[in-house]
């Protein structure tokens, strides 16, 4: 399938990235502890200057949060993480950053997949007033996302795997751990420059003969 090409400027700025996340995390706390569930925020630097439209971002992970609460389970072993948050330059490409957002819980087939970013999945609970929603969050679904990214020149990768055979940790309580899924953001820490107009520049000599 085609994908079209999202057009128009991007707002940029110049910020941390870590308060970035730590400003989508603060509300999602809250809702996190009322179903026993954890971040891990471990693999979070004090300090990441990248320059991106910061709105546009902060929708991308507010989706993404909301979701993997949706997916994550409780750790039934010693109070572990649900939800393991980092940030990391890529290995390859020095100036891509790698938004890591791990989730313990459920696994995604391809069925599951598809309804992600299908174009009915955009969420209506705030407009349905679903108290689960933090107050203040913009919800917009994983196309949107999707096209955020794409507007960075970066992208969104849902990634999914079985977890044993539908057990927790331990071989114990069946279907509940049944597998773990990853969302990442890859993206540049600054965006590209815009190429030049290709053209012939003007030699030292050239101009019109008298």
């Amino acid at each position: 399938e085609k994908k079209k090409k999202p057009t128009g400027p991007l707002q940029l700025q110049h910020f941390n990235a870590r308060k970035l996340l730590d400003a989508c995390l603060a509300p999602m706390q809250e809702l996190a502890g009322s179903r026993s569930i954890q971040f891990g925020l471990e693999g979070l630097p004090e300090r990441l200057m990248m320059e991106a439209d910061r709105k546009k971002l902060k929708d991308v992970f507010d989706c993404i949060l909301l979701q993997a609460l949706e997916f994550a389970r409780p750790h039934p072993e010693n109070g572990n993480p649900s939800i393991l948050v980092s940030i990391r330059r890529d290995k390859k490409i020095r100036g891509r950053l790698l938004f890591n957002f791990d989730v313990i819980g459920r696994y995604l087939d391809g069925s599951d997949h598809r309804r992600l970013f299908a174009p009915e999945s955009k969420k209506t609970d705030e407009k349905n007033g679903n108290a689960s929603i933090p107050p203040g969050t913009r919800v917009v679904s994983f196309k949107e996302a999707q096209q955020n990214i794409s507007w960075h020149k970066g992208r969104l990768k849902v990634e999914s795997e079985r977890l044993g055979n539908s057990k927790g940790p331990g071989g114990d309580k069946p279907g509940q751990w049944p597998g773990r899924t990853i969302f990442t953001v890859e993206i540049p820490a600054r965006p590209p420059r815009p190429r030049k107009q290709a053209g012939k520049k003007p030699s030292a000599g050239s101009g019109k003969k008298s």
